[in-house]
């Protein structure tokens, strides 16, 4: 064959070739090929093993719902874990607390043990206060806070809940110590004077005294000498500074003395007055503003951990 032939029967072929691919591209309806068609049915068989995925899918829901069937179990668990009865011990997993939150008795994280993971501070100091709340306060897991005793109290109007009287609701115009006074006076004595600490400002760990002056309060661990006591981390020559007794038990010589005739034996005083020598006075911590955490006694603000209680 010449080297002509042989062109020509190669281009013979080659033009079969393409008209055996043009008569298999047929145009669609939608402007496409039979090819394309082809194609688009190969993805819908693609699309049908993704169906068989999602079948596949069904059938983990199937095992899901199967579970959910065991989940009944698993769902009291979690219901007792939300609610539970406040008369029956143990309603509540350990770390929880049965505690009515919004109406509903709820198991709630337990923040008020001591022994909790990350339990609130006046869990085990109730001289430890949120912003805003007076000591003592207490512990309130459902609302995680340390508050005090006016913490969710409604009084009528014109009354003013007052946390040291035990959340009591007393009349605005019965005194100052119900109603406090303007910016810049304090209540004593029943009236409004000035107030010494006012503008005064103190570092870290202090407190300002009825003096007016930044002071220190008493920590543990200060050694006073004997017959000597701490008063704004001072040793002073008072044994009974820093020393704490029950209302009409009276410290003698750094003890706590029960004496039935002692002058402040069963007296009474209201809840901003304390009993001195048989007459109840103001109390000189009322106008005390302690660091968190810390409590006033006798006017000077201590560690709790440092005042003596039983000597």
């Amino acid at each position: 064959m010449t080297r002509r032939s042989c062109v020509f029967a190669v281009a013979a072929l080659l033009l079969a070739a393409c008209w055996d691919d043009a008569a298999t591209l047929q145009p669609t309806a939608d402007g496409g090929t039979d090819s394309d068609a082809d194609s688009d049915t190969d993805v819908d068989s693609d699309a049908d093993s993704d169906t068989d995925v999602d079948s596949d899918t069904d059938s983990d829901t199937d095992v899901d719902t199967a579970t959910d069937g065991d989940s009944d179990i698993d769902t009291d668990i979690d219901t007792d874990t939300e609610h539970c009865d406040p008369g029956q011990e143990d309603s509540c997993p350990d770390g929880y607390v049965c505690w009515e939150v919004l109406g509903e008795w709820e198991c709630v994280t337990d923040v008020c043990s001591p022994d909790a993971f990350s339990p609130l501070p006046c869990a085990d100091n109730p001289y430890w206060c949120d912003e805003g709340y007076s000591p003592l306060c207490t512990c309130n897991p459902g609302a995680g806070l340390c508050v005090d005793a006016c913490y969710g109290v409604e009084c009528p109007d014109e009354y003013t809940c007052v946390p040291e009287d035990y959340g009591t609701c007393h009349p605005d115009d019965e005194s100052c110590y119900v109603a406090g006074c303007p910016d810049g006076e304090v209540c004593a004595e029943g009236a409004c004077t000035d107030d010494p600490c006012f503008d005064v400002v103190c570092g870290d760990g202090m407190y300002c005294n009825l003096a007016g002056v930044c002071v220190d309060p008493c920590l543990e661990g200060l050694e006073c000498p004997d017959g000597y006591g701490c008063y704004e981390m001072e040793c002073i020559p008072d044994p009974c500074a820093g020393v704490e007794c029950p209302p009409g038990v009276e410290c003698t010589d750094g003890e706590c003395v029960v004496d039935p005739t002692a002058p402040c034996w069963g007296v009474d005083c209201e809840f901003f007055e304390v009993c001195a020598d048989g007459e109840c006075v103001d109390d000189p911590c009322w106008n005390i503003e302690c660091p968190n955490g810390f409590k006033c006694l006798n006017g000077g603000c201590y560690d709790p951990d440092s005042v003596m209680t039983d000597p």
